[in-house]
């Protein structure tokens, strides 16, 4: 079912009734993600579905997903990502105990049942960036080809001849 998406995530009333949100949230706003992304005019994909266990835990399951640019490490040029994040949350109570195994990452519940859809959906994608956005082996202006033939500076190629200088002067 394809609900639009609320502001806030109010978790137990979600959870109870076992809904699905599916909609489109935009990137402007998520202030964190500004100095990351080249741009954020585009939207973040997101499905989510919540359930509660008989314990009381309420479980977020879905997926986030975008296509955005970010500047490459290497040669500084944009370089397009798909970003994808499976979402796998158990809030539990602090005196419970998950009854969700390792499939699901636990998060003290604090008893505030409303959450911020923008700042989740933020925080699911900062976790989901890679560390050193980069363009493909190969695909990238600044990785220049080394031949062959080239000759290569050793940093450390003086400190071999030192040391086998003092090795022959040793045995003498």
């Amino acid at each position: 079912m394809v609900n639009a998406l609320p502001e806030r995530l109010d978790l137990r009333p979600l959870g109870r009734a076992e809904r699905r949100l599916r909609g489109k949230l935009p990137l402007a706003g998520m202030s964190r993600l500004a100095d990351i992304l080249i741009e954020l005019d585009g939207s973040v994909d997101v499905d989510l579905s919540f359930a509660t266990s008989a314990n009381g835990t309420i479980r977020i399951e879905g997926h986030v997903s975008l296509v955005a640019e970010a500047a490459c490490q290497r040669c500084l040029e944009p370089v397009r990502m798909n970003i994808e994040a499976d979402v796998k949350l158990a809030y539990v109570e602090p005196d419970s105990t998950s009854d969700c195994g390792d499939q699901f990452e636990v998060v003290d519940f604090d008893g505030t049942s409303a959450i911020d859809t923008r700042t989740f959906v933020e925080d699911e994608i900062v976790v989901a960036l890679p560390d050193f956005p980069r363009h493909p082996f190969g695909q990238c202006t600044a990785h220049a080809e080394v031949d062959a033939d080239t000759d290569v500076d050793h940093p450390f190629a003086e400190l071999k001849q030192l040391k086998s200088h003092a090795g022959e002067a040793s045995s003498d």
